[in-house]
């Protein structure tokens, strides 16, 4: 029988009869939970989203980006969809990651991720118009983005690490 719970406390599921998994999930939530306690609003552990659902996400924001007929404020909260997408693809790689204690701190919170990911990768400046961008950068400002020391990762170009 498969009794694969959701965490309400952290969101990551598990196979709550399976001992192995419950080990993993404690460890997971007790870094989760010790990451949102530092953090607050936006910054906090993302939300699981499913993937077909992610991939939903992504082809709905991307029809409205590309549309001329949507308003400059549709189109942040548009992208500001993707983004929060490839964030949470980011922050997964570190659960698998062996040394998650020490790697966990050093995922950049969403508007620094926003707002490095404007600054250095070329893909996003093709999908998004100057307008855009803008309102973006204006928008991770006001929540004190900090890009200093983020470094993008070959995996996609999706994963970010501080320094």
């Amino acid at each position: 029988m498969n009794n694969t719970v959701t965490c309400i406390d952290c969101g990551c599921t598990y196979v709550q009869s399976h001992p192995g998994e419950r080990i993993v999930h404690g460890y997971r939530h007790k870094k989760i939970l010790s990451y949102n306690a530092y953090h607050a609003d936006d910054n906090k552990w993302p939300t699981y989203i499913f993937f077909e659902i992610r991939e939903e996400i992504v082809k709905r924001a991307s029809r409205i980006l590309r549309t001329d007929d949507k308003s400059a404020r549709e189109k942040e909260k548009a992208a500001l969809e993707i983004f929060r997408v490839w964030w949470l693809t980011s922050f997964e790689s570190l659960l698998f990651s062996a040394s998650l204690s020490r790697t966990l701190e050093t995922h950049p919170d969403f508007p620094g991720y926003v707002l490095s990911a404007i600054e250095n990768q070329n893909h996003v400046q093709e999908i998004l118009t100057r307008e855009v961008r803008e309102r973006l950068i204006v928008w991770a400002n006001r929540k004190h983005a900090n890009t200093q020391g983020i470094r993008w990762n070959s995996l996609g170009e999706v994963l970010a690490r501080k320094k």
